[in-house]
């Protein structure tokens, strides 16, 4: 089989079942997050122990093992951060 050599565009996240248990279940969090990022320019932030080691263009978010969203790559922060949640600062 032959390799193609092309950088990756995307990465994937998948939000686990104790994180949607925390946010009041899937339906709650489903309704949470699409009501936060039904418009152009919203943001969503998520915590990852490692960044990209290449650019990329999309985070794919696996949920209840389909993927179901592709957002685009706003960047990695490393240190402390605070963000809102939904139920408080995270």
């Amino acid at each position: 089989m032959k390799r193609i050599d092309q950088p990756p565009i995307g990465i994937i996240v998948t939000w686990g079942k104790e994180m949607i248990r925390e946010k009041g279940g899937l339906l709650s969090f489903i309704r949470f997050f699409e009501l936060n990022m039904n418009e152009d320019g919203d943001t969503w932030m998520q915590k990852s122990k490692n960044k990209p080691i290449q650019d990329i263009l999309y985070v794919y978010v696996i949920v209840c093992n389909q993927v179901r969203y592709k957002l685009f790559y706003g960047g990695y922060q490393k240190g402390e951060t605070e963000a809102w949640n939904g139920d408080g600062i995270s």
